[in-house]
């Protein structure tokens, strides 16, 4: 039996605590590491997460090239960084995607990618961070933040439709401050492509993955963001604005018309969708309009109520007598 003052029993304790203080700064040594590679993944890459996070850190070389270095770790199939190591990362990370100048849109679009990477393993975390961005107020941009969501989405669609209500309630923010250009037609690209993930998701006829207090609370999220489109961004002066809200406003409608609650409410809106264009003569841009509002209605269990109908044709038809005045005496009104 080996006394507890020994020197073989001191080396045995000092051998068993090396591998547990490797560990916990995401390195063991390679002996340890030949040995269990395998029962447990190698955690070399989060070496290379710490010393790539450590370059960014120190404002050392190319930031843009440390980014794709570590996006590149970050996808390898045994890299899990612990969560010290990732909640630093991520405020690294923030900096570059929200500063509002002086940082290079391919350093925030390499930055933008190594979070869609890092959502791999840590996909709360992640949506997390971008959640608190979108809400956050001050003198930050969003641009590059609403371009991770939809790139989340491209990747993550599952495990990010549990997230909805979040992204909706982040958004109002959004859409409180922009007035147009390039943020607004990607925060409305991003409504549309989530909720079409929604409206596919409610048709495919899977178990819902809310609860039903948490439906009730998308649909009122949702609600509030609806009314909050039309009423700052219904008088977009660019066409390719214009188009934008028109499709995230169709995408909206085609998801809360399937609330019966909300259903008076949103056909309320409906003469809306020819509002942006009562005073331009080209009457393609009304059809375009319709058109896109009809396709996001495809399998909507409902139908347009008569008064409803009756208004939008009616202020269609004006618009066509507008734009070809000889046909007045064809179609005379009254």
């Amino acid at each position: 039996m080996l006394g507890p003052g020994s020197k073989q029993h001191q080396w045995q304790l000092l051998c068993s605590f090396l591998p547990g203080l490797f560990a916990c700064v995401g390195c063991v040594p390679r002996g340890t590491r030949r040995r269990a590679r395998g029962r447990v993944a190698s955690p070399v890459p989060a070496c290379a997460v710490t010393l790539l996070l450590q370059r960014l850190q120190d404002k050392e070389g190319d930031r843009a090239q440390a980014y794709c270095e570590l996006e590149h770790v970050l996808r390898e199939g045994d890299s899990r960084p612990p969560c010290g190591v990732v909640n630093r990362l991520l405020a690294e990370v923030s900096q570059d995607l929200t500063a509002a100048q002086g940082v290079p849109d391919s350093v925030r679009m390499a930055a933008s990618d190594v979070l869609v990477a890092l959502a791999r393993t840590h996909f709360s975390l992640v949506m997390a961070e971008l959640q608190g961005h979108l809400k956050a107020v001050g003198e930050m941009s969003k641009e590059f933040v609403l371009l991770t969501l939809s790139k989340l989405f491209t990747s993550y669609a599952p495990q990010c439709i549990p997230f909805v209500w979040l992204m909706l309630a982040g958004l109002r923010s959004v859409v409180g401050w922009v007035r147009g250009g390039r943020t607004l037609r990607i925060a409305c690209a991003v409504v549309k492509q989530w909720l079409e993930g929604v409206k596919v998701h409610l048709c495919s006829g899977k178990q819902c993955p809310w609860p039903a207090m948490e439906i009730e609370q998308i649909h009122q999220n949702l609600s509030q963001l609806f009314f909050s489109v039309l009423r700052n961004w219904q008088d977009c002066k660019e066409e390719k604005d214009k188009q934008a809200v028109l499709g995230a406003v169709a995408a909206m409608m085609a998801v809360l018309l399937r609330e019966e609650l909300c259903r008076e409410h949103v056909w309320e809106q409906l003469l809306w969708l020819v509002h942006p264009y009562q005073e331009v003569q080209d009457t393609c841009r009304v059809t375009k309009s319709l058109s896109v509002f009809l396709e996001a209605l495809e399998g909507v269990p409902s139908v347009i109520p008569k008064d409803k109908f009756l208004a939008i044709t009616s202020a269609v038809f004006y618009q066509v007598r507008g734009a070809y005045p000889c046909a007045q005496s064809s179609f005379p009104l009254g």
